[in-house]
Order: C-alpha cells, then structure tokens, then sequence
C-alpha cells in the first residue's frame, strides 16, 4: 500500500492567483452542480481522480464511478476552469496518476456580457421584452431599444471591469472569505455586488438614464 513516504508527487503547473470566468461555456460549466462540486473539492489543492472521487462521493448518493469523476474533470478542463498540474507516482513503480488543480485559488463569475452579444438576435428579443415591461410599469413608452440597450451595456461593463479590479487586489482576502462557500453562493454575493457596483457611481450612468428615461 502506498503511504506519503513512498509517493512523489511533481507539481508542474501552478494555479493562477485569480480567474474571471468571462464566457457562457466556462458560465455553464461553473454553475452546473456536478461540475462545481469538483471545482470546490480542488479548491484544497491538487488531486488525482481516485481522490476527487472520494472527496465527491463523501457527500454524495448514489456514488459516482472514477470514470464519471474523469468525465466531469475533462469538461471542466476543456473549457479552462481545471487544468492538469501534475503527477503523482509511487516510488519504484512506473504507473503515474495526473493531478488537476482548479485554474485559479480564487474563480468568481462576471456578470459580463461582451458587446457582441447585445447585436444577436436573442439579446434583441430580451431587450424589447424589458422595454415594453417597464413601458407597462411606467405607463409610458419613453425608452427606445437602443437606448435601453447602451444603458443596460454600460451597467454590465462598469460593474464587471470595477470588480475584477477589486478582485484581484484582494485576492487573498477574498479566498479565504470564500473558502467554505458553494459556487451557488459566490454566484448570489457576485450579483449583489453588481447591484451595489451600480450605487456607488450612479453618475455615471446619467447620459443613458435620460436618454432611456426622458422625464428622470
């Protein structure tokens, strides 16, 4: 049987201090409730599939198999949130096992839009909904669909660009806060960020307020 003693582990690539996860794939991959499981088992440090598959299947019924865990751990890895640190190998033994490591010791989602999306067709079709709810709410038909949309593009930018920036001044900080959080959590204490973002500078919006907004 292996022991620590007897084990050398080989550490190739080290995390990053800090990810923004900035796309709808990594997006997707981050809130799917599989997927992040393993993200929060890596947050302790690298690991072999053997051994996520024990930490995952402690809090999990039914268990899931090693080749279910290594399927997980590919998709995380093909969209960039885990990536293959290493490997560990006993000594005097030619079978290796490869580490993974969560990207970065801190990852948060942006609630970040890139100026493309605001052309597609879907984005569109959200924005005119918004735009005929707030028409009905307000009784007026005082905000075009540009309009809406620069507003709703500015918000999206200055809150994720303020807090990356806050992110990774205080990353540290921030792990250790976060350390025992659920990625569904980080994703509630993001968005309200965002909403307190807005508040501190609301200036800043006040050219795309009156063009949407008239009358305010």
């Amino acid at each position: 049987m292996a022991t620590k003693d007897n084990i050398k582990t080989l550490i190739t690539v080290q995390s990053k201090p800090l990810f923004i996860i900035q796309n709808r794939k990594q997006l997707k991959a981050y809130s799917d409730p599989n997927l992040s499981k393993i993200i929060r088992i890596l947050r302790s440090g690298p690991a072999t599939i053997k051994e996520i598959a024990s930490s995952y299947n402690k809090t999990n019924i039914p268990p899931k198999s090693e080749i279910s865990i290594y399927n997980y751990v590919r998709k995380l890895e093909d969209v960039g949130l885990v990536i293959n640190a290493g490997r560990r190998t006993p000594r005097f033994s030619t079978a290796t096992e490869n580490l993974y490591a969560n990207v970065a010791l801190v990852m948060f989602p942006m609630v970040l839009i890139e100026r493309k999306y605001w052309e597609s067709e879907e984005s569109k079709k959200l924005i005119e909904i918004v735009r005929k709810l707030i028409s009905f709410h307000t009784n007026k038909d005082d905000s075009s669909h540009n309009d809406l949309k620069e507003l709703l593009l500015k918000i999206y930018s200055l809150t994720s660009l303020e807090l990356s920036s806050f992110f990774d001044k205080n990353k540290r900080k921030i792990n250790e806060i976060f350390k025992d959080s659920s990625t569904e959590e980080i994703m509630r204490v993001v968005k309200l960020l965002s909403l307190v973002m807005i508040f501190r500078h609301p200036e800043s919006y006040n050219k795309e307020l009156q063009q949407s907004f008239p009358e305010n």
